[in-house]
């Protein structure tokens, strides 16, 4: 009877651990499906399931199965195994059942094939490695097409590793079990081994000896990634040195396993200790010894000769891995001491932003967020308006941070029911300067968003709601039949939120467990009606449907929001990435190195209903090409982009960074001059908060040599090596049909032409700005400067900043100044007009503030004044906000919406403020 209770009471735990373990892996499972199934995406989730599944299964059958096979070897010698028991008085020797012996080793095999099955990695990859997409490029050294670099080497790499893991771990357990059944033993300071022991464990020695042969000859292919050429790449002793002898050395590893397989057969240690000596020995000399003799009597003699054609193989193949190959040249005509016409220059300068967008972010966030529940993340540069008369904003989405509410308020119903998403954005007009040197809007507040009538028409946002974003954490749940509650209703807008119906207690069971949330079983306040919607940050919701793409983290790397068809709608780059590229230099992106990127795949994201879509802006990218036929539904080319979404893709500012860096080497095309290393460039720096920081690129509108009218560039400048002179500006087009397109403008090397650092230096000392600088720090304000913006204009170029002030005890920065700089000439105004006017040396008295109130120096300049409200609406307005905050703090929220409610009615009775229009 006790052993009986003893086995109910083992057979119990083990059910209630498969059930908890069973049971939360069906509701990841489920919660998982029902998502895809949501979105539309139900066959991409399947594809990527089953070819897991089928990956695991097979590796673990192999696995399982060899380790099953060994252990079943050993078990065969054990003979009859009796387990004393005693009862009461008597002791007996009970004969263990043979079916409790094969039990334990299927559970043994069975661990050991989970888990090295999942070392397997990522279904995709495989599916990859069976069936790449042809570059219809090839290696010069193997002649193989680069396919087998980027997707099989890898996948051959990972296998050979977890067949040495396989075999180490049996020839482990089979040393453990021989020694348990004194078949291995020490005797007198030596190993005593059975005959069925010793051929066993040499086997599996042999085995292992076999993978290092596996492994020395996929070393041949991984040195065209790690050779020890100029530069790190690719030289002359890999290939006539390394990589034969990588062959010779793998041959020898296969004739030293048949050695130690024919010593552990036959017993002796001659024939394994004759083939490991001969493997050493070679490896010795000809991996270590060989290579370098050659190195330094014939390479280094006569190095540039030697190793010419694997460095002109380096510039070429790094141009086609960083997306540099169709870069275009263009010298650039500077002559030193031309002034830019003023014409030109002035129309120039209309689509510089002037507001940078990490002052303008903090000024954001004091005068915008209007709840203290409400953040702006990220300020984005963009473009509205006609082609040829766009202009240039900065945009920013209110997003709810649940974070920020008062404890009190941390309860489950107002973190998942009632605040549940954030509302709408701010729209800045980056050229414009106003009279108080705060931001215009011309979009502003909320419920609803206050548009100007200046505004582009694009920009009127009619559906604000932000329930996908940069801040939307965790899951929300969405009653349509219930009214808004708090500030952030959960009723879902037409074309709302795409969820799960909550129409099913298995559901309901399912997602309590997955989320680990009990209330989503027992709260009263779910319907069938309710939609649980979750994976509502937009990086995180593109990466589970494509985690074969990179999306780097990171500030730079976030989604930028566009206003389209009246909502928000948000652009997220993805990148197509391998670390496997041959000949091209190992560089970090992101959190991880590669040897390949493109940003061949943009992500839109409604913030209001979550709809997901996958554009192919680079359908020639044959890493794409290969994900895009394992998932023919995932991706639609950008033509099927609606068009006036498409006026707002940008190259991202991460690649060009990526690109400019390997250009400060790689825009040499002539190998003596790349050995030489005669003319190396260096990305410029800047001064930001009174630290030097690497310069970033800038987006601005602009006019191109041969183009008619303005378009969206973004520009990145290089300056010499060790020096701060300019030396090339590499801008790239963003606008259709040139989107991507690369133009590398190029000074002349006989100048010196100051760069941006040289430019904070002839600020800091020019006396009148460095007087007026110091006498704003006496004053209790910090000066911030700006990023600087440099504008080729006719045959020179000028160097825009902008100036902030930002008051010790009120951090809210302030637009007061803008310099300009050409040449060695620098000078300060506080407006374009003024400042462009001193530029030139036309600069006359006139009264800067009354100017400076005529906004900016562009044809459709445009000033708005707010008028204020009428004593008693303010008083009223200030009540009933006041009243609110209250009701919040105290956690009243059927006060709070009704006060709330009064609050919007009475900010709608009031007068709108007056628009003036300023020539």
């Amino acid at each position: 009877m006790q052993t009986n209770g003893r086995r109910i009471l083992f057979g119990g735990i083990v059910a209630v651990l498969a059930v908890l373990i069973g049971g939360r892996i069906a509701a990841e499972f489920l919660v998982d499906l029902l998502w895809f199934q949501s979105i539309g995406y139900a066959d991409v989730f399947w594809t990527r399931w089953t070819a897991g599944m089928l990956l695991r299964l097979a590796g673990g059958l192999i696995a399982g199965g060899f380790v099953f096979l060994n252990l079943w070897i050993i078990s065969r010698t054990l003979g009859t195994i009796r387990v004393r028991r005693r009862y009461a008085n008597i002791e007996i020797a009970e004969r263990l059942p043979r079916i409790y012996i094969v039990g334990a080793l299927l559970g043994i095999s069975f661990l050991s094939a989970w888990w090295l099955s999942a070392g397997l990695g990522d279904p995709v990859a495989a599916l990859a490695a069976l069936r790449p997409e042809a570059w219809g490029a090839a290696d010069p050294v193997f002649g193989r097409d680069l396919s087998f670099y980027v997707f099989q080497f890898p996948f051959l790499s990972r296998l050979q590793t977890l067949a040495g893991l396989l075999l180490f771990w049996t020839l482990l357990l089979a040393g453990i079990a021989y020694a348990a059944t004194g078949s291995a033993r020490w005797v007198d300071g030596a190993p005593v081994l059975s005959p069925l022991a010793r051929r066993h464990l040499g086997l599996l020695l042999a085995g292992l000896v076999l993978v290092f042969a596996w492994d020395l000859w996929l070393d041949r292919y991984d040195l065209l990634m790690t050779g020890r050429g100029v530069g790190g790449a690719l030289g002359y002793t890999d290939v006539h040195a390394r990589i034969p002898v990588r062959l010779l050395l793998a041959v020898l590893a296969v004739a030293a396993a048949g050695t130690v397989a024919y010593g552990a057969w036959h017993g002796t240690l001659r024939a394994p200790a004759v083939g490991m000596g001969i493997l050493i020995v070679g490896f010795v000399a000809g991996d270590l010894v060989y290579p370098s003799a050659l190195q330094k009597l014939r390479v280094e003699p006569d190095e540039f000769a030697r190793e010419a054609p694997y460095i002109a193989q380096n510039l070429a193949f790094t141009r086609q891995a960083y997306g540099l190959t169709d870069l275009h040249r263009e010298p650039l005509p500077y002559r030193p001491g031309v002034q830019p016409n003023l014409e030109r220059l002035a129309a120039e300068i209309q689509g510089v932003p002037l507001w940078d967008a990490r002052p303008l972010l903090q000024t954001n966030k004091a005068l915008q967020a209007l709840f203290p529940y409400y953040d702006f993340v990220s300020a984005h540069y963009d473009r509205y308006g006609p082609p040829g008369a766009a202009e240039q904003v900065a945009i920013s989405v209110r997003e709810l941070d649940v974070a920020r509410l008062p404890d009190v308020a941390q309860t489950w119903q107002n973190l998942h029911l009632n605040y549940v998403r954030g509302a709408g954005a701010v729209v800045s007009p980056v050229a414009q300067m106003s009279a108080g040197g705060e931001p215009r809007y011309y979009v502003s507040d909320l419920d609803p968003p206050r548009i100007a009538p200046e505004a582009p028409e694009a920009l009127d946002l009619r559906e604000p709601g932000v329930y996908f974003g940069e801040l939307t954490r965790g899951y929300v749940v969405l009653n349509p039949e219930t009214g808004a509650e708090a500030a952030a209703p959960a009723r879902a807008p037409a074309r709302g939120p795409v969820g799960v119906h909550l129409d099913a207690g298995w559901k309901k069971l399912a997602f309590a467990w997955a989320f680990q949330s009990r209330n989503l079983l027992l709260s009263g306040e779910l319907t069938p009606s309710s939609r649980i919607v979750y994976r509502r940050l937009v990086r995180n919701r593109a990466a589970a449907l494509a985690p074969f793409l990179l999306f780097p983290p990171g500030e730079g790397m976030a989604p930028y929001p566009v206003i389209f068809e009246g909502r928000i709608v948000w652009i997220l780059d993805a990148y197509t990435s391998s670390a496997h590229f041959p000949l091209a230099p190992l560089t970090r992106f992101g959190d991880r190195a590669h040897r390949f990127v493109r940003n061949s795949v943009k992500v839109t994201v409604d913030a209001v209903s979550g709809e997901t879509r996958f554009y192919v802006v680079d359908p020639d990218d044959p890493i794409l090409r290969t994900y895009s036929r394992i998932f023919p539904g995932l991706f639609a080319p950008v033509t099927e982009m609606p068009p006036e979404l498409r006026r707002h893709l940008r190259f991202p500012a991460p690649l060009l960074s990526l690109q400019a860096d390997i250009l400060r080497e790689y825009h040499l095309r002539d190998a003596r001059a790349f050995y030489n290393r005669e003319d190396v460039w260096a990305i410029p720096t800047e001064t930001y908060r009174d630290v030097a920081v690497p310069f970033e690129p800038y987006y601005w509108l602009s006019t191109l040599t041969g183009s008619t009218q303005p378009e969206y560039l973004i520009a990145s400048p290089f300056v010499a090596s060790g020096r701060q002179n300019m030396t090339a500006l590499l801008v790239t087009r963003n606008d259709p049909p040139h989107y991507g397109e690369q133009i590398l403008y190029e000074l002349p090397r006989d100048e010196l032409i100051p760069g941006p650092q040289q430019i904070e230096s002839l600020i800091d000392q020019d006396p009148a700005i460095s007087e007026q600088l110091a006498l704003w720090k006496r004053g209790g304000s910090d000066v911030i400067r700006g990023r600087i913006i440099v504008l080729p204009v006719d045959s020179t170029l000028v160097f825009v900043e902008p100036l902030f002030l930002e008051a010790q005890d009120h951090a809210i920065p302030q637009l007061e100044r803008v310099v300009l700089a050409s040449g060695r000439r620098v000078v300060m105004r506080p407006t374009l007009n003024g400042a462009i006017a001193a530029l030139l040396g036309e600069d006359a008295p006139t009264d800067e503030r009354r100017e400076r109130g005529a906004a900016v120096e562009r044809p459709a300049a445009r000033e708005v004044m707010s008028a204020p409200l009428a004593d008693p609406e303010l008083t009223r307005a200030r009540q009933l906000l006041d009243q609110a905050e209250s009701q919040l703090r105290a956690g009243d929220w059927a006060g709070f919406g009704t006060t709330w409610a009064e609050l919007r009615g009475a900010l709608r009775a009031a007068p709108r403020p007056a628009q003036e229009r300023t020539p």
